[in-house]
Formats: structure tokens, sequence, C-alpha cells
């Protein structure tokens, strides 16, 4: 992980809507590996990450009866979490292979090494490692490239940093991208590139858009795949409610902050924090910190 692809943004929080708030508890972590920050099962709220950060990483709110929603659907493709080292993904992946979880992909992206998952209630998940920047490839646009290809699932196993399986992801994992789905892939992506200054790394029209700040390869990426497919997204349903971008750089936060209200998108604001909607009606908490 190089920090300088995140001295910009964080991606702080995200908030799923769950209908069984203690086999998600139990999978993100028990399989996952995130830590359980605040359990209050009977409020119907749970928060998880890692003790000694700023915020939760993942927020499970039962507070309602929400409509149990599976397949393609305006929302979350899937939360990213990005690990330190390659060993620490090598730990992940014996761990998984001892206590064979079911793992629904391993990829090699050239930019990174990637295990995907789904969760009991159809949320996507990735676990990857970067390679460093020198390594990765652009094509003549200066846009990076990416490919999708078999993980060296050996040589990652190999780099593991124990034979002990580890229950936890390791110490300094963040959530390194969000990857959002829509039926209107290209309205999304003007929000995307116009409101939240996000730039193009890799896209295809109609198709997906992956979008970085600081030359990242993607801090948020959507695809249309099953657009035809998709749900609609509502509020009474299970899935992503909310997602928390923190900026560190004053300049592009007010600039953010300006676009989002020069379009009707900001409801609430308060000092150091707007909150809006985004192009799909999920709620994105926009914060200065």
């Amino acid at each position: 992980m190089e920090k300088q692809f995140f001295k910009d943004v964080t991606i702080s929080t995200v908030t799923y809507r769950v209908k069984d708030l203690n086999k998600m508890k139990r999978y993100y972590n028990e399989v996952i590996g995130l830590e359980i920050l605040k359990d209050e099962e009977t409020a119907g709220i749970v928060e998880l990450g890692f003790k000694g950060q700023d915020a939760p990483q993942l927020i499970l709110d039962g507070k309602a009866d929400y409509k149990l929603i599976t397949g393609p659907k305006n929302g979350l493709y899937h939360t990213a979490w990005l690990l330190p080292t390659r060993a620490a993904l090598g730990d992940v992946l014996y761990r998984m292979l001892l206590n064979k979880t079911q793992l629904y992909g391993a990829s090699d992206h050239s930019y990174s090494e990637a295990l995907y998952l789904q969760d009991p209630e159809d949320n996507g998940i990735e676990i990857y490692a970067d390679r460093t920047a020198d390594q990765w490839t652009h094509g003549p646009d200066g846009g990076i490239t990416g490919v999708t290809e078999p993980m060296d699932a050996e040589g990652v196993l190999a780099s593991r940093s124990s034979d002990e399986p580890q229950p936890l992801l390791a110490e300094g994992t963040i959530i390194g991208h969000l990857h959002l789905s829509s039926d209107k892939v290209e309205e999304f992506f003007g929000f995307l590139s116009d409101e939240m200054i996000l730039e193009e790394q890799m896209g295809f029209k109609n198709n997906v858009h992956f979008t970085s700040y600081s030359d990242y390869h993607h801090h948020i990426a959507v695809n249309a795949w099953g657009a035809e497919s998709m749900a609609p997204y509502a509020e009474d349903q299970t899935g992503l409610a909310a997602y928390t971008l923190t900026y560190h750089n004053e300049e592009l936060y007010n600039n953010i902050v300006a676009k989002l209200k020069a379009n009707g998108r900001v409801v609430d604001e308060d000092v150091n924090h707007v909150t809006a909607i985004d192009a799909n009606g999920v709620t994105v908490y926009v914060d200065f910190k």
C-alpha cells in the first residue's frame, strides 16, 4: 500500500441495511476478519473495523425489517478492503483455504492481486493487495491498464507472514475502493467526474468506469453489468445505505461541496461535513479532516 494515493481522500465508512444482523455480524468478524467495535444488536446496530482508527469501516443497520434483495442492483457491486502487503493477502488466503471459505474469484489485475467473496446477503467483497505503482502499466492515453487473469495463488500463499492462521485482517487495512452499480452508468459517471471531481483511469462507454484521485487505479468505479435486471434502489431494502468520503485536501473538498450544492444534491450541512445524495439515490457523507 502506497500512502500517496490516499493523501486527498479516505473512504472511511460504508453502511449496509441488513436482514439478519447476527449472521452478517458474525460473517464480517469471523470470515472476513474485521473487529467488532460496537455491538448493539438489540438496538439494530453493529460497527466493525479496527481499534485505534477514527471511524468504523462497516456499519450494519438492522433497525428495520428490510426486504432482502439479491443479484444485480443499483447501489453496491463490492466494497474493497486494501491490505498493506502481499504477505497480508497470503495470510487471508491461507486462513480462508483452511476454513473452506467460499471464494468467488482470485484474480491478478496487473496493478493488484485480489480475492472476491459474496456476503450472506449478496453484497460483494474484494480483499486485495496492490503492486507498487512502478509495476503498473499504462496505455497510450496515460491511463492505467488492467487485466483479469488467475491469481498466482501459490506465490501469494508462499508470501504469508505466518503458518498460524491470522483471525483478523492485517493492521493498517483500509477500504481501498468502492465499486458501485448503476443501470444509468453514464449518468453516474457524470456525477463522479463532474461533481466529485474524480478522474477516469480506465473505462468503456455504457459499461464501466474506474475513477480516482491522485492517479490511483480507482477509488470509485461504477459498472452497468447486469443492468437489464438491476433492482431499482430503495431505502426499504438491504444493501448499501451510505458511504463516507473523508477529504484531506481543503481546496478539493470545497470545490466538491460547491458542485454538489449547485446540482441540488446536498440535504444537510455542518462544519466540514455535508450529507448528499449520489446519482443512485444513496446517501454520501462528504467530510473534511
